[in-house]
């Protein structure tokens, strides 16, 4: 490996430090832990004046009567597509217990160019995500077919930089998750309220969400609330 990347626990430091705020990551978080300490998540938000937002409140006003949670309230994280998940970082943390994580971050920003230009993805159907016997089910819209393998691709850049750098010496097995289709997460809702979902939400927001949506650059990020 480069040494340019080789910024490890207790090691000297290669290469220039990036200005936390230039790069879309969160400047709270904590500088001098290690990825196994503290993970991180990397995620693109829609421009603050996209049509899916929109989409979100009819959502909310849809799910008025019912048990729901639209994303970015109630201590939930805000409507975005979820690249990689802290709990997947974690889930390795093995590997990188002499890691720091902003040389991570940095790292990853190196490799995967495309994580700094925003994006536009067309959208596909609205349907329903996550694990079938969690009590509150994912209410979101996948991206258009055409769409997913662009992204599953930046998807896997992200996961080989983070390989890349893992502790030396020893041969992991890595545990990412399988996903198969990228979403956008617009809420969650009761599980017994399926019938209303399939009846009512889920053909309103298919009429009215819009084609495509405009994502902003991505932001690696210690989540807090997720």
């Amino acid at each position: 490996m480069s040494k340019r990347y080789n910024n490890r626990k207790g090691g000297k430091s290669y290469g220039k430090q990036r200005n936390l705020r230039s790069v879309g990551i969160n400047s709270s978080r904590e500088i001098n832990h290690t990825v196994a300490e503290v993970g991180f998540s990397v995620f693109r938000s829609p421009d603050e004046d996209d049509q899916l937002f929109n989409t979100q409140n009819i959502f909310k006003n849809l799910c008025s009567q019912i048990t729901h949670i639209p994303r970015g309230e109630m201590g939930s994280r805000p409507m975005a597509l979820s690249q990689l998940m802290k709990h997947e970082v974690l889930q390795n943390k093995d590997a990188y217990t002499d890691i720091y994580a902003t040389d991570a971050v940095n790292h990853i920003y190196d490799n995967v160019t495309s994580l700094r230009r925003q994006t536009t993805v067309a959208l596909g159907r609205v349907g329903l995500f996550g694990s079938r016997y969690a009590s509150l089910a994912i209410v979101g819209i996948a991206l258009h077919e055409d769409e997913m393998a662009r992204i599953n691709i930046e998807r896997r850049q992200i996961i080989n930089a983070l390989e890349d750098i893992a502790n030396p010496g020893h041969d992991y097995e890595f545990q990412w998750l399988q996903r198969q289709i990228p979403h956008i997460s617009l809420g969650k809702i009761d599980g017994k309220y399926i019938d209303e979902y399939k009846k009512t939400i889920r053909p309103a927001l298919t009429d009215q969400m819009p084609e495509e949506v405009q994502l902003k650059r991505a932001t690696i990020y210690k989540p807090t609330g997720f």
